[in-house]
């Protein structure tokens, strides 16, 4: 893979880093003896999944789209996709 590109961000402990998952992501080894623990919380929009504006999926071979982890936040009801583009 081709890392001239690749751009490090070094953050502090109590920071927070918000990104597209859809942006191909790592992080480096901990070399401390310290425990390091990553919170993800993952957010989407039922008008975006309505409207066709999902990212591609472009860096694994998931079988299942992403949007049905999600559940409407009041309803808690699985949200649905009412386009057919496969991503």
């Amino acid at each position: 893979m081709d890392e001239s590109g690749v751009v490090k961000v070094v953050i502090q402990p109590g920071d927070v880093l918000a990104f597209s998952s859809a942006h191909l992501h790592a992080s480096v080894p901990n070399t401390t003896d310290a425990i390091r623990y990553s919170v993800e919380m993952r957010t989407i929009h039922q008008s975006d999944l309505d409207a066709g504006r999902v990212a591609p999926n472009v860096d694994n071979a998931a079988t299942v789209p992403m949007y049905r982890w999600f559940r409407h936040v009041e309803s808690r009801q699985p949200l649905s996709q009412s386009f057919s583009v496969e991503r």
